[in-house]
């Protein structure tokens, strides 16, 4: 199934990307703003800092600087210009960026 992408324009307004096959279950938007990320309720461990690329209704693609397990289970606090907003994530791929080293392109889905 064929997908549109839309990327969303510093003037605010939108136009769709290039057709592409796509996996995804909704449109990406290019989102550029900071989150955190930190373990699921009830375990231990250190939040760390991302840098969020796009998001969709049902999930978002990120840079860590940490390498990220396939399925784990986090929770995500996104700033979006003073409106925070928060989620489950299960991460869902983490590669290494090849345009700079010791950091990763992640994809995660909310629940």
């Amino acid at each position: 199934m064929e997908a549109t992408r839309i990327n969303v324009l510093e003037n605010g307004s939108m136009q769709p990307a290039a057709t592409e096959s796509d996996r995804r279950r909704s449109p990406r938007q290019t989102f550029v703003g900071n989150g955190w990320l930190s373990p699921e309720a009830g375990t231990r461990g250190p939040n760390h800092l991302i840098v969020v690329n796009d998001l969709s209704l049902h999930g978002l693609g990120f840079s860590s600087d940490e390498k990220l397990e396939p399925e784990a289970v986090h929770w995500m606090v996104l700033d979006a210009g003073g409106l925070r907003a928060s989620s489950r994530v299960r991460i869902a791929t983490c590669r290494p960026n090849p345009n700079s080293p010791g950091a990763y392109e992640c994809g995660a889905e909310f629940f």
